[in-house]
């Protein structure tokens, strides 16, 4: 694998597929540790569909981009109702947006060369989801101060530490809208939010849809 980066264009990203490689990419983030190669600080690793038994199974966990087939699959079907019943179909090529990258540990915050920084991140993304997290919290967890992290967020991320954490919650809150069946008090319990009400307010402004409508517009069938 350290031959074929060797030989990928040198333009400050170095972008090689997994399929030039020819290794399915859930392997990739393992060969690369194999073979001595710093995943994420290195290369970045990021995968497409978000097999979740996948992402979770590799080391490190695989960073992956969810495509939202249902969607897809929504849109070819109202193409199709439409054809059959004599209603013209102007564009035969739909492109569909991929719904959202979920983060793991292949991509992001461990390739940052500031080692407080990067453990302030890996302190949200295991810790924002699932519980109220302050930035306190945060600066307590990087073992810097408060002006370093907040100054070094803004200059790296171009966001402060309350919206790294709100970002990380609110996408936690899109996946169970979307995978589970939980209804949302028991979501906004789940997220460590301080209340419903609050949490629905956050999710609107970030996302123009109420949490019950973008449960419809992006709900996964179940698996029969």
């Amino acid at each position: 694998m350290r031959a074929h980066l060797r030989h990928a264009p040198n333009d400050g990203v170095r972008q090689r597929r997994a399929t030039d490689v020819r290794i399915p990419v859930q392997v990739v983030p393992d060969r690369a540790v194999d073979d001595g190669i710093g995943v994420p600080e290195e290369i970045a690793v990021l995968g497409v569909d978000d097999d979740h038994m996948l992402c979770e199974s590799t080391m490190p966990t695989l960073s992956s981009i969810r495509l939202g087939s249902f969607k897809c699959g929504q849109k070819a079907a109202e193409m199709l109702d439409a054809l059959m019943h004599g209603h013209p179909v102007q564009k035969k090529n739909v492109v569909m947006e991929p719904m959202t990258v979920v983060t793991r540990e292949s991509t992001g915050y461990d390739a940052m060369r500031d080692p407080f920084l990067a453990r302030a991140l890996r302190f949200i993304r295991a810790h924002a989801a699932q519980r109220h997290v302050t930035v306190a919290d945060v600066v307590q967890a990087s073992g810097c101060s408060r002006r370093y992290v907040e100054q070094h967020f803004r200059a790296q991320l171009h966001a402060s530490v309350r919206d790294i954490i709100l970002q990380t919650k609110l996408e936690r809150v899109r996946t169970l809208l979307e995978e589970s069946n939980f209804s949302i008090g028991e979501i906004a319990a789940q997220c460590g939010a301080v209340n419903e009400s609050h949490l629905a307010v956050l999710f609107k402004k970030a996302t123009g849809l109420s949490m019950r409508d973008y449960r419809k517009q992006n709900r996964e069938p179940p698996d029969d």
